[in-house]
């Protein structure tokens, strides 16, 4: 069984040292990078929840809620950049995009907000203990 906790470390390892490594505050293309570790981690620690049992599995949640809120700021700050891009010159459009676009960025905002919660669930040594 030692091998499995060797299948969740190097993930886990990689998605803090990217965790640390991030600027105050952090932009939003480390963000995503940071999401794509935390898919990397959860989907490891799925594949040997069948044989740990629950410390993985919870370790695969804690994960999940990390993906999820850095997801949902990926995807508000995706979609200002297409609106801001596709605005036209249209008064009328111009202001429809513009108020589309505030409402992405309040999200994008409520994200980053959300996000270091999200981390300090999944950063609790108790999580990795098996490993």
């Amino acid at each position: 069984m030692l091998v499995l906790p060797q299948l969740v470390q190097r993930p886990w390892r990689r998605l803090r040292r990217a965790q640390r490594a991030l600027s105050d505050p952090p932009i939003d293309d480390e963000l995503h990078a940071v999401r794509i570790l935390a898919k990397r981690l959860r989907y490891a620690a799925e594949a040997v929840a069948p044989v740990v049992g629950r410390r993985a599995s919870a370790l695969a949640s804690a994960a999940a809620g990390v993906q999820e809120v850095l997801g949902d700021l990926h995807d508000a700050v995706v979609a200002a950049g297409w609106l801001r891009a596709h605005a036209g010159s249209d008064p009328a459009r111009a202001f429809a995009t513009g108020e589309l676009f505030a409402m992405e960025m309040a999200k994008a905002a409520e994200q980053r907000t959300l996000w270091p919660n999200a981390w300090r669930k999944l950063d609790r040594p108790k999580l990795r203990s098996w490993m």
